[in-house]
């Protein structure tokens, strides 16, 4: 009985590391559709901002939150994956 709020606790923490990694998945695949969107907008444009910005984040090294988001959430389902594997007792 002892080992079933840490098991339990943990397998919920699973889950929602679960959820929120497919949250951040769905997330990047909106960003990316927008981008395609604002891209074919961009090309009635004298000037290409959305191009010229991304050139500059590119320069700087920006990384897309999202990604940080799915890396997240994966170290956490793994802490959470070795606290039910320890508390469990064969």
């Amino acid at each position: 009985m002892s080992q079933l709020l840490p098991v339990a606790g943990s397998a919920a923490g699973i889950l929602i590391c679960a959820l929120w990694g497919l949250t951040a998945h769905s997330y990047s695949k909106i960003y990316r559709a927008k981008l395609q969107v604002i891209r074919e907008l961009e090309k009635r444009l004298s000037y290409p901002c959305y191009a010229d910005e991304l050139a500059r984040l590119k320069a700087l090294g920006f990384t897309p939150v999202s990604r940080y988001e799915k890396l997240a959430s994966i170290l956490m389902a793994l802490l959470f994956i070795a606290i039910m594997a320890a508390t469990i007792r064969f």
